[in-house]
């Protein structure tokens, strides 16, 4: 199943998972998932994982403990980036 991600799915779909250790199977080539790794929200969980389509593959991620102790600590920060993603796809 191909699904569009983007930087709200992303965090929410990691927002679930903050209790343990959990992975978050996101794809591997998708420009927010690389945005947020590379501004060090979110980490690559191993180095070498194997996919049955290269195309649209999954790659499992861990969420990075200071941004989950941002959600902890700011139970309403979800809900701001919902609104902002909703004004900004708005304006699109």
């Amino acid at each position: 199943m191909n699904k569009n991600w983007n930087k709200h799915d992303i965090l929410l779909e990691l927002s679930a998972t903050m209790v343990g250790i959990d992975l978050v199977p996101l794809p591997l080539h998708d420009g927010s998932v690389l945005e947020i790794e590379q501004n060090y929200m979110i980490g690559k969980a191993t180095s070498q994982y194997m996919v049955s389509d290269l195309n649209n593959a999954l790659f499992p991620f861990l969420i990075q403990p200071w941004v989950s102790d941002e959600f902890n600590n700011k139970p309403d920060l979800l809900p701001e980036f919902r609104i902002a993603f909703e004004i900004h796809y708005n304006k699109e």
